[in-house]
């Protein structure tokens, strides 16, 4: 996922074109997980956990700092992606 970091990490990570590289089997699968959790220190180390991206629940992610933790910690390798249920 280092190719699809953004130049900034205050800009967004390129993960329309990661997913879209991975379907068309450019690159290997990607591999993340799944995170139910309200807590952003469970987040800050999901996120150093090294997968390529961290699915949040919505009604967990209201907060956007939980958004913004993981591509911070995780320094852009990995995107957070938000489940809008």
């Amino acid at each position: 996922m280092a190719a699809y970091r953004a130049p900034s990490l205050l800009q967004p990570h390129k993960t329309r074109q990661a997913i879209a590289d991975a379907h068309t089997g450019e690159i290997p699968p990607l591999i993340g997980i799944f995170t139910a959790w309200a807590s952003p220190q469970i987040h800050k180390v999901v996120a150093q956990l090294g997968f390529d991206f961290v699915w949040v629940e919505w009604e967990h992610a209201k907060y956007m700092k939980i958004v913004h933790d993981i591509h911070l910690v995780s320094e852009g390798r990995s995107a957070a992606l938000v489940h809008w249920a």
